[in-house]
């Protein structure tokens, strides 16, 4: 970790024990995984991200990882209040953080810090992992945490002999340009502009 984030670590950890009564609980049984889920799911709710789509979806992974052993449910609470939730899974050597969320209203706080060093001391003191891999997407604060960064890349391939894949060039090229020019005609001072679309790199 890169020193800053060493110093910063303890100094929220003693600031929040200062602050609140707190408690981190890393749940990776059947002895309270119910209180647990509970407790994620109200900090996913609290939090900044959109809701699930298909709610079922992490309690019945969830309850598949934990009969093998895979689950590393951590949540932290402040005055008996769920503030920060992260789900992770281990398997094979390797952590995967899956979920991580907080509760806006604790977000001074940087209680999420503190619970990702807290189940990062324990996959790698105690599961022995060698690798802990925060999986897709490119969010700024995970530089912070990992060494390394892998991209991954996706090829669309379409037979433009045959009328289904011209079809799916039309819908695919054609659905970009209209998302650039609706959006470049929503800005202001853009209406009645000429807007050109090209190839996108994706990460």
């Amino acid at each position: 970790l890169p020193s800053v984030l060493r110093k910063n670590i303890p100094y929220y950890t003693r600031k929040l024990q200062k602050t609140f009564d707190t408690r981190i609980d890393l749940v990776t049984t059947n002895d309270g995984f119910t209180e647990a889920l509970a407790a994620y799911d109200k900090v996913y709710r609290a939090s900044w991200k959109h809701q699930e789509p298909y709610p079922e979806f992490v309690p019945g992974l969830s309850q598949t990882a934990i009969k093998h052993g895979w689950l590393r449910l951590g949540v932290a609470y402040l005055d008996g209040e769920p503030a920060a939730a992260q789900l992770w899974f281990v398997h094979a050597g390797i952590a995967a953080i899956f979920k991580v969320s907080y509760d806006e209203r604790f977000t001074k706080h940087s209680v999420g810090t503190v619970l990702t060093a807290k189940i990062m001391e324990h996959v790698i003191d105690i599961d022995k992992v060698h690798t802990v891999d925060f999986l897709s997407g490119d969010d700024s604060y995970k530089k912070h945490w990992m060494s390394h960064r892998r991209e991954r890349w996706g090829l669309y391939a379409m037979n433009t002999r045959t009328m289904t894949g011209c079809v799916s060039i039309l819908r695919h090229v054609g659905g970009r340009a209209m998302q650039s020019a609706w959006a470049a005609w929503k800005r202001p001072g853009t209406e009645g502009a000429t807007v050109a679309t090209g190839t996108e790199r994706q990460p």
